[in-house]
Formats: structure tokens, sequence, C-alpha cells
């Protein structure tokens, strides 16, 4: 991700389902979604080899409010991945409806409830991923840095 926005580039639709390891264990983005918006319009028109749906479970709330997304949407997008990932459950599977899953991001400012023990280096990172405030939320330079130089995140659990 730190790689894509480098170049201008996001990616609304991470799931991980999009995300697949070669024969090294490296992960590799698939289905990256391009996106156009006309000047002055909320309409968004995404671009991708397949018709497939949106992944909406990890639609950040300033898209549901101003159908823009940006880096730190995608950030935002990454929490909930980094959730799965960590917990091994589906956020907010209770939803039912785009409706049901709006009054919880937007007007709740609700996230999924970590069940499972998670290191809390790692649930510090995901709320700050996930904040309702997309200021509060770290980039993806920082997030790479930390990952990568804080002892921390290094866990018996997580290797």
């Amino acid at each position: 991700m730190k790689y894509l926005h480098s170049h201008g580039i996001l990616h609304p639709n991470l799931s991980l389902e999009n995300i697949y390891v070669d024969d090294k264990l490296y992960p590799k983005l698939n289905e990256i979604c391009f996106f156009a918006q006309v000047e002055n319009s909320q309409s968004v028109t995404c671009m991708s080899s397949k018709n497939k749906n949106m992944s909406v479970v990890s639609t950040p709330p300033e898209v549901f409010q101003k159908h823009k997304n940006d880096e730190l949407s995608d950030v935002y997008i990454f929490a909930f991945v980094a959730y799965e990932i960590l917990t091994n459950e589906i956020p907010f599977k209770y939803v039912k409806s785009v409706e049901q899953l709006y009054n919880e991001v937007v007007n709740k400012k609700s996230r999924t409830v970590f069940k499972k023990n998670v290191p809390q280096i790692y649930q510090n990172l995901i709320v700050s991923c996930w904040s309702d405030d997309r200021n509060e939320r770290p980039n993806f330079e920082v997030i790479v840095f930390n990952l990568g130089n804080n002892q921390q995140f290094i866990t018996s659990s997580i290797r």
C-alpha cells in the first residue's frame, strides 16, 4: 500500500479476498480498482478487471458521507484487513444492510470489538487506523516504519 500510494494509486477495495501470497510468502495485491471521479460530482466509477462488488463492511465514514476516497480511506480499510488476519473474524458480520452499516459507522461511530487475545500494540495500530477522525489515522509511511522498527510488533503469538 505504501508503494501504491507513493505512485498516487488507491486500493479502496482492499480485502483478504484480494491479497495473495507468492511462493516466498510475500503478499501480492489483486484487483486494484482505479477510481475516476468527475470534478464537482459525487459519482465515482470503478475501473476494474472484474465485475465485482466492492467490500462494503470496511467502507470509511468519509466515503459514506462524501463519496470520496483517498490514502487515509485506504488506511481505514487496512485496519479491517489487519483485524481479520489477527482475529480470523469478519467485522460487522451481524450487519444486514448498507443502511445498518451506515448507522453503525457514521451515526454511532461503532467499530468492531476485539474478542480474541490480540496484542495491545496491534490493537492500538488498528484502532488508530480506523479512527473516525481521518486526521488521526497514520499514513502507510508511518505504519510500515513502525511495523519494521518497533520490536513490540514481534511477539511469540505474531511472527
